[in-house]
């Protein structure tokens, strides 16, 4: 019964497990990932956006929400 428990073991658990590790790796990439591409580059565009946006509105006259 021991050999069957090993070979459930390394057959089953140890593949589950390291799934597991590598699919939480890939999280924490993907989280670094988006926190420099939204963070470091996205929002600071966004600002400039919305602030010639508003620029724009200001000189027609005309108030956006």
């Amino acid at each position: 019964i021991l050999i069957a428990g090993i070979t459930g073991l390394v057959a089953v658990v140890l593949p589950a497990a390291l799934l597991m590790v590598i699919a939480v790796f890939g999280l924490g990439l993907f989280f670094v990932a988006q926190y420099f591409l939204w963070a470091r580059w996205m929002y600071a565009w966004l600002m400039k956006k919305e602030a010639e946006k508003a620029a724009a509105a200001e000189r027609e006259g005309s108030v956006s929400d």
